[in-house]
């Protein structure tokens, strides 16, 4: 995903007035308890990253874990 991440860091360098919503989810296999947990930390981990190597200030990013609750 470095690809990608690196076009939205550079996005939001480039647009200061930017935020961003980052969402986490999971399948529906397993306890709704840990999939909203995992979620949650795969939505952090996008933040860290975001923040950590394209200097984004984190209070523009918000990240929100939703397990299996919102399916495509």
């Amino acid at each position: 995903s470095d690809a990608v991440l690196g076009q939205i860091g550079a996005m939001l360098a480039k647009h200061a007035e930017l935020r961003l919503a980052i969402e986490g989810h999971t399948d529906n296999v397993g306890q709704a308890a840990a999939n909203r947990a995992l979620s949650q930390k795969r939505a952090d981990a996008v933040k860290a990253y975001l923040v950590a190597k394209h200097g984004v200030d984190a209070a523009r990013l918000e990240a929100k874990g939703f397990g299996a609750d919102k399916p495509v």
